[in-house]
């Protein structure tokens, strides 16, 4: 996904839970199930909400680190 941080200031909390849930339930799927189809476009879909989470995280840490350089 390409942007910036103020791009993801649409990617609320309940969103990214939702995302989360979601990734979750489709590992879960492949874990305890003999065969699972996962599309193409559902592994890319979570590849670039995983990447949204990256960076809403990345931001996160760096503005904590910048509060403790202060």
């Amino acid at each position: 996904m390409e942007g910036s941080i103020t791009d993801l200031s649409k990617y609320s909390y309940e969103s990214a839970l939702d995302d989360l849930d979601t990734a979750f339930r489709l590992r879960e799927k492949a874990d305890y199930q003999d065969f699972v189809i996962i599309s193409k476009e559902q592994t890319q879909e979570q590849a670039e909400k995983a990447e949204i989470m990256l960076l809403l995280e990345q931001e996160v840490l760096l503005q904590k680190m910048f509060q403790i350089m202060l």
